[in-house]
């Protein structure tokens, strides 16, 4: 009896923590990543409409779960995803308000410190869990020297602290607590798993964003979808449908050619003409 009690106890914990696990986060939602028509400019600032129509993710209170830490700290983040045959491409706004009290520091290979965004990516959307070579969980955070870093927090699956994506390319900006991260992730980045990701049209993968909120000593993951678990995380499809900057096509004006204008002609020279024939004429009909 006390061994079923016990049972019983620990299933109320997993269902408890269960429901507070998915109060906010959705799952299994389908979504469409559009095809950039011109590789935006990875500085870290959105220019003009180079992401104009990409797919748009919403972070917040209302829409995730705080799988470590506390979802009161969870701050507003605007998640922005494009691709082309070239790679994937990201952006991140995130309005924090408060300063962390731990920064990343640069080249430190966890890349899980201080304030940042991750992804939890299944190319093979039935997997789940950290099993080697099976999902794709990196970091963007702003390093200690105000610069970015790309990194893997788990390295295919590995559990060991990763190193840098070093084909990735990331830019940053700050503004007191605010900040944002821009990547490129060239294809070849995608290649390493067990069921690469291939960059085309049609491809789908199973994917959780994350917010790494750091809040004085205590650090937050706030998650918008499934934790370490493909089939009911959402899913992904790159699609071919515009997004970015278009450029407008170019105008041909059609020449349309002035038609000459007739020739006139002066009556008394036509006389004149039609006299000499005239005298001539007769001259010849005279000779013979």
């Amino acid at each position: 009896m006390k061994k079923l009690f016990s049972l019983l106890l620990a299933s109320l914990c997993v269902v408890s923590l269960a429901v507070s696990a998915s109060a906010g986060a959705t799952m299994d939602e389908k979504r469409n990543i559009p095809m950039a028509a011109t590789a935006p400019t990875i500085d870290g600032v959105i220019s003009g409409d180079e992401w104009d129509n990409a797919l748009t993710v919403t972070l917040n209170k209302d829409t995730c779960d705080a799988i470590s830490g506390t979802l009161d700290t969870c701050p507003n983040g605007t998640f922005y995803w494009m691709w082309d045959y070239s790679g994937l491409y990201f952006f991140a706004d995130v309005k924090d308000a408060t300063a962390p009290s731990t920064v990343h520091p640069r080249n430190n290979g966890s890349y899980n410190s201080g304030d940042g965004v991750q992804f939890c990516i299944y190319p093979d959307v039935t997997a789940a869990g950290s099993n080697v070579g099976d999902l794709y969980f990196w970091s963007l955070v702003v390093a200690d020297d105000g610069k970015a870093e790309i990194g893997e927090h788990f390295v295919f699956g590995t559990g060991s602290a990763g190193g840098d994506v070093e084909d990735a390319v990331i830019a940053c900006t700050q503004n007191g607590s605010n900040y944002t991260l821009e990547a490129f992730m060239p294809a070849v980045c995608w290649e390493s798993s067990n069921t690469p990701i291939v960059v085309v049209e049609g491809t789908t993968f199973a994917m959780t964003n994350v917010i790494m909120e750091q809040d004085g000593g205590t650090q937050s993951l706030i998650i918008d979808s499934s934790w370490f678990d493909g089939p009911t995380a959402n899913k992904y499809t790159l699609t071919t449908d515009v997004a970015g900057h278009v450029d407008a096509p170019e105008v041909v004006e059609d020449v349309v050619e002035t038609p000459a204008a007739p020739q006139t002609f002066d009556m008394g020279v036509i006389a004149a003409v039609a006299a000499i024939v005239s005298a001539a004429g007769y001259a010849i009909s005279k000779k013979r």
